[in-house]
């Protein structure tokens, strides 16, 4: 345990390598509100039914025409009801919709993305600059998702919250900090984060595969590191950081080898809004059951 309490120590202060770039706020601002305008939902049965909630399947386009597709649960009640905006990880599909029901437990809807099918690749798209990677839209859908969960009828829109583990926990630090009306985020192994020092630091699982297998192949003597990594801050977890007003509780898998944890630490400490940090030291990338219990606290309005 030692050397892990040497670790918490070094990096309480770690803020990442880099800083957020000139033109981030500008960039993201637009797409934000592009991303906020009102958009045709279309609602379908899914053949499920309980005497507590009902459940949906619901479309609408994102910010580049492609038709997306969410998971909504919502107590049948009278009235407006807190609402959680829900984002998965990378590699893993939606959580199932017994598992979404346990939120009318606390009396609140659900909406979860199913994110968009794409490669993975971090770097995808990089030469066309920061609106020509393939992850930026992947974080415009997060944001036309938490968008559409304050538009539809039953939303209490002064109690909307967002909810993910891994890419999702990424995504809901994003569209938190670019959609004021939400007023929570909880965000577990969050990822991506602090590109340049995982890269150096030789983190090579899941979102950062990618970023290794462009300087094995593509660019094997990292002549364009730089440029890259520049376009790449566009899209680091750790700048939107800066930009969140909601109250943050993240959960840190201490032994995590998927998500970078100096990239977790360096997010919470940019974040100046009220925040927690809780910290597992036996824990990985993996679903953290006490985590959980801290979010049903958090959550609750």
């Amino acid at each position: 345990m030692a050397r892990i309490s040497d670790t918490v120590r070094k990096l309480s202060s770690y803020r990442g390598l880099r800083e957020k770039p000139e033109g981030f706020d500008a960039f993201w601002v637009a797409r934000a509100e592009h991303a906020a305008q009102a958009r045709q939902v279309t609602s379908a049965e899914v053949g499920l039914d309980s005497p507590a909630a009902t459940y949906r399947q619901l479309a609408f386009p994102s910010t580049d025409g492609r038709m997306l597709r969410a998971r909504y649960v919502a107590p049948k009640c009278q009235g407006l009801v807190p609402t959680a905006v829900m984002f998965h990880d990378f590699g893993r599909g939606p959580r199932g919709w017994l598992h979404l029901t346990r939120f009318v437990a606390m009396g609140y809807a659900v909406l979860q993305l199913e994110n968009r099918l794409w490669s993975g690749n971090v770097t995808e798209g990089w030469e066309a600059g920061p609106s020509g990677l393939a992850f930026a839209q992947v974080i415009s859908d997060a944001l036309v998702t938490a968008n559409v969960a304050l538009a539809l009828p039953k939303t209490d829109t002064a109690h909307v919250v967002a909810w993910g583990e891994g890419l999702g926990a990424a995504l809901a630090i994003d569209a938190a900090a670019l959609v004021p009306s939400v007023r929570k985020v909880a965000a577990c192994n969050p990822l991506p984060a602090d590109f340049q020092a995982a890269f150096q630091h030789n983190a090579n699982k899941s979102l950062y595969a990618g970023l290794v297998s462009h300087f094995r192949v593509a660019d094997p003597l990292a002549k364009d590191a730089q440029e890259l990594f520049g376009v790449l801050d566009y899209v680091d977890t750790v700048n939107f950081s800066v930009k969140l007003g909601s109250d943050l509780l993240l959960g840190t898998g201490l032994m995590n080898d998927t998500s970078f944890v100096p990239g977790q630490f360096a997010i919470f400490n940019r974040a100046s809004c009220p925040k927690r940090q809780v910290r597992y030291p036996k824990w990985g990338h993996e679903r953290i059951n006490d985590f959980e219990d801290e979010v049903l606290r958090f959550l609750h309005p």
